[in-house]
Formats: C-alpha cells, sequence, structure tokens
C-alpha cells in the first residue's frame, strides 16, 4: 500500500501492490472507514476519504472497487470488495486518503 500524487506524505491517491503489480482503488462506495483502515495500515492514527481527484489519476491497473471497511480490519484487504480486478471504472475515479499524521510527543 502506498500514497501517491499528494503534495505531502501523508495524504494521496491509494495505490495497493496485488500479485507483485501496483493499481489503483475505484471511488465507489469509498467512504472515512475504508480511509481509516488504509490510514492505519501505513502507520497514521485515522484519516478521511478524498474522492474528488485531488491527486491526479493512477496508472495500469484498477484493482478493488466498491471496498466495504466496518473500521476495524488491520488491512484492506481483510476488507468487503468486488472480486480483484473486476470493476467499471475509469482512472478519473481513483480514491485518495488524508492520513492524520502523529502528533510528535512532548
Amino acid at each position: 500500500m502506498r500514497l501517491a500524487g499528494g503534495t505531502e506524505e501523508h495524504a494521496g491517491r491509494v495505490e495497493i501492490q496485488h500479485l507483485g503489480v501496483w493499481g489503483t482503488i475505484c471511488d465507489h462506495s469509498w467512504s472515512t472507514l475504508d480511509a481509516y483502515v488504509v490510514c492505519r495500515q501505513l502507520g497514521y492514527r485515522g484519516g478521511v476519504a478524498v474522492t474528488d481527484l485531488s491527486y491526479g489519476e493512477g496508472r495500469g491497473l484498477v484493482w478493488l472497487e466498491n471496498v466495504r471497511c466496518i473500521g476495524s480490519e488491520l488491512r484492506l484487504e481483510n476488507c468487503d470488495s468486488d472480486p480483484w480486478g473486476v470493476h467499471d471504472c475509469e482512472h478519473s475515479q481513483d480514491a485518495g486518503v488524508r492520513c492524520t499524521p502523529y502528533k510528535p510527543p512532548e
């Protein structure tokens, strides 16, 4: 999992690797619960969903569509979704997140 296209390391288009190939996630059904799981998987406290193409269009495969997390999953792959690689999306519908960075201890 990685974030791409953002100007800050804690925000960007969500890209996920499957079978050794990087791809994107369609923003159909993309929610803050999904973003929360992505951000925690990347080591952040949480985050919010971004669906307005703020981080540009990805390239290559669209791996997931209709992701439906409940928020307690440790990895995005544990959330319900359509099967890998099955979608009706274009890269203009790539999902993004804005994660909450950790505040350094005082």
